[in-house]
């Protein structure tokens, strides 16, 4: 009786462990609004703002196929590797770094698609309007991120 109960308590406590220890993942829907009066609010990462600790992950979901997941290199950390995701209808992409990840479709980009991802308690928030203005992209993309900042990191 004691053997039995001491397996069930170990099999408890490694169940628990597991579970600690699984890598939390968060969905982020690529959409394309058919009913949007404008190219601007027609495509969009949904949340378009994200915030996650190292070592998660974020599956980017593609029901359309139309859409694409890239790095914006101006607001990737240098020494991590860059996302580039094209006609996958989903596909995970694990942050292991803290920082500030610019995240936009290639195709939909410049119409404001894009999607800010904040990794940890990274510092450099206040560098992150200049770095957009110096970016290549549209004017509504340099906006749609701006506005981000704006709205999810300014004090």
């Amino acid at each position: 009786m004691k053997r039995a109960i001491a397996y069930l308590l170990g099999g408890t406590v490694l169940l628990a462990a597991t579970a600690a220890l699984a890598i939390r993942t968060i969905p982020v829907d690529q959409i394309t609004d058919a009913g949007a009066t404008a190219a601007k609010g027609m495509f969009s990462f949904a949340p378009d703002y994200v915030e996650i600790e190292p070592g998660e992950e974020i599956n980017f979901l593609n029901g359309t196929g139309e859409h694409t997941v890239h790095a914006v290199p101006e607001l990737w950390p240098k020494d991590v590797k860059r996302v580039a995701i094209s006609n996958r209808p989903d596909a995970k992409f694990t942050f292991e770094k803290e920082g500030f990840y610019g995240v936009t479709c290639r195709r939909h980009g410049q119409y404001g698609m894009v999607l800010l991802v904040k990794v940890g308690d990274p510092e450099g928030s206040e560098d992150l309007k200049d770095k957009i203005s110096k970016m290549r992209g549209s004017v509504i993309q340099k906006k749609a991120l701006t506005s981000l900042v704006d709205e999810h990191l300014s004090q």
